[in-house]
């Protein structure tokens, strides 16, 4: 798969969870980082 289909995974959920909370985002976005 790739960094490149982890970081896209990654990038998904958080903007999936980002409805639950703001914080999401830059969990994921770290993550993704």
């Amino acid at each position: 798969m790739g960094r490149f289909g982890l970081g896209l995974i990654c990038w998904w959920f958080s903007l999936v969870r980002a409805e639950e909370g703001e914080w999401w985002v830059g969990v994921g976005l770290v993550a993704c980082n």
